[in-house]
């Protein structure tokens, strides 16, 4: 008996209910697996999958790490497998993990940080305070955009999770808290109106005005710069770890909330 030739769309919109019942996961699953699909000429799903080296280098050339190429194989793996319980394929083809490297990511010196301030000041003001608050908290672009004014006190900070069950505080230097209060006029939240793609974009060109094209400074750039400061200035790791939200390194033993004195003075700039 023939094969039924059945495309990957058609297989997405089949499965993708039972196989992703959580919905973010379902929305990234079908993200990863539409790119895949398109980068392998919208074939069918044998098709598509026998192209995998093809599709991942293509991936690769886009700028997606092994790591970013592993998560989008597996949701197209979870698909085949899907389909292979359903009789929409005969057989399990091969889809291997790469394997990942790790890779060291830049952090800014205090004159490449302070160039990158100056020229979002003058090309783009209305995201250089951004730039100053991701550079003293930390924080990740979606944890900024995220925060409500009720998060926001004088000396201090509250980050929460996507769905507000983990909350973590940290405290605020005058640059950081200089950049929320200049922005008191937007409804809602400080950084509720900024559009992450162009200020991504806006990172790029600034970056490359100061020369810093080699870096891809990103807005993690600016997240490790943060953590890398307090490495520098001797911030102990168990504080960073709560600075940060990390839950590594893990420990069985509970601790006091951390006294952040010591690593405010390490980002506040020196007078």
């Amino acid at each position: 008996m023939e094969e039924k030739v059945i495309s990957v769309a058609d297989a997405l919109e089949t499965l993708k209910l039972s196989l992703w019942p959580n919905e973010i996961h379902r929305y990234n699953a079908e993200l990863a697996i539409r790119e895949l699909a398109q980068l392998g000429g919208r074939r069918g799903l044998m098709a598509t999958s026998l192209r995998l080296p093809e599709i991942v280098e293509a991936l690769r050339n886009k700028g997606n790490t092994d790591a970013t190429i592993n998560r989008k194989v597996s949701f197209f793996r979870k698909l085949l497998v899907g389909a292979l319980k359903a009789g929409y394929i005969a057989w399990l083809p091969d889809a291997p993990r790469l394997v990942e490297t790790v890779k060291v990511q830049p952090v800014l010196s205090a004159e490449q940080a302070d160039c990158l301030i100056e020229e979002m000041a003058n090309r783009y003001p209305q995201y250089a305070g951004l730039v100053c608050f991701l550079l003293d908290t930390g924080a990740l672009i979606s944890e900024a955009a995220r925060l409500d004014w009720t998060d926001i006190t004088h000396q201090r900070i509250t980050f929460w999770n996507s769905d507000r069950t983990r909350p973590r505080s940290i405290a605020l230097t005058r640059r950081a808290y200089d950049s929320v209060r200049l922005r008191k006029i937007v409804s809602g939240g400080p950084f509720h109106q900024v559009q992450v793609r162009k200020f991504r974009k806006s990172l790029r060109e600034a970056a490359a005005n100061c020369e810093l094209s080699e870096l891809n400074v990103t807005p993690t750039t600016l997240r490790y710069t943060c953590e890398a400061r307090l490495l520098e200035g001797g911030i102990d790791t168990l504080t960073i770890q709560k600075w940060f939200g990390y839950r590594t390194p893990r420990t069985a033993v509970r601790h006091e909330l951390p006294d952040f004195d010591d690593a405010l003075r390490v980002l506040e700039p020196s007078h």
